[in-house]
């Protein structure tokens, strides 16, 4: 499990998945080890290089680097970060559900005010869904839907009906149809199960006929070959 883990994040965006990790407000650098690479001017690197790579405008280097300290410290804009979290925290908890970590970052923004660079970033990364299997989900149904018998769909027609089909999926999920049917289906399935055990096990045994009995050991064929040459010699002396 472990080699697949290591091989899986060989393979992964490592920048984007540490960076989503440090720009989580109830995370930050705390699970991470003490290294250069986590510190102020390490984060604002990976932070720079990440701007790079999502948008086309420069680094705003000033507001950028201002942001990461007051971030990591807990100062300036962010001095009262811990009260956010506690107060989210709250509201999540009689809501019965997870904390939501972009509501920090909201708390953190003017509303009538340009959107700052980190903020914009940890937007960007923390609204990305990792979770890989409503994108597995999808291609299934494509490839459940693009059959023989309808090879001749469009992309714009194909797609509308994956997307219908998921979106009835996801209607089902809340009104909780899904636990329903699977209920009624597993217990279909007991039912079958147990009426075939019935079944087998009120059957008639099979009625064992007698084995025949072993054939009579055959006469030697030799004496029969003699009778028949002498038959042949007396019948020519009677001719």
């Amino acid at each position: 499990m472990l080699n697949a883990i290591e091989a899986r994040w060989k393979k992964a965006n490592q920048d984007a998945f540490i960076a989503a990790l440090i720009l989580n407000p109830f995370h930050k650098i705390r699970p991470l080890q003490p290294l250069f690479s986590f510190s102020v001017g390490g984060v604002y690197a990976l932070l720079s290089c990440l701007w790079e790579h999502f948008y086309t405008v420069p680094v705003p280097v000033t507001d950028l680097l201002e942001n990461v300290q007051e971030y990591l410290v807990e100062s300036g804009h962010f001095a009262d970060i811990r009260s956010w979290q506690h107060s989210i925290c709250l509201a999540a908890e009689a809501m019965k559900t997870s904390p939501d970590s972009i509501q920090v970052w909201d708390f953190a923004q003017h509303p009538e005010a340009l959107v700052r660079s980190i903020i914009q970033l940890a937007r960007h990364l923390l609204s990305v869904c990792i979770n890989s299997a409503s994108c597995e989900r999808l291609f299934s149904s494509l490839g459940n839907i693009l059959t023989k018998l309808c090879n001749r769909l469009g992309n714009t027609t194909l797609l509308s009906l994956t997307e219908m089909k998921m979106h009835i999926r996801d209607e089902h999920l809340c009104n909780q149809c899904l636990q329903c049917r699977l209920k009624f289906q597993l217990e279909g399935d007991c039912r079958q199960t147990a009426q075939v055990t019935e079944n087998a096990g009120s059957a008639p045994e099979p009625i064992l006929l007698p084995l025949p009995p072993p054939p009579s050991s055959a006469p030697d064929a030799t004496p029969k070959a003699n009778e028949e040459e002498i038959s042949s010699e007396e019948l020519m002396q009677k001719l």
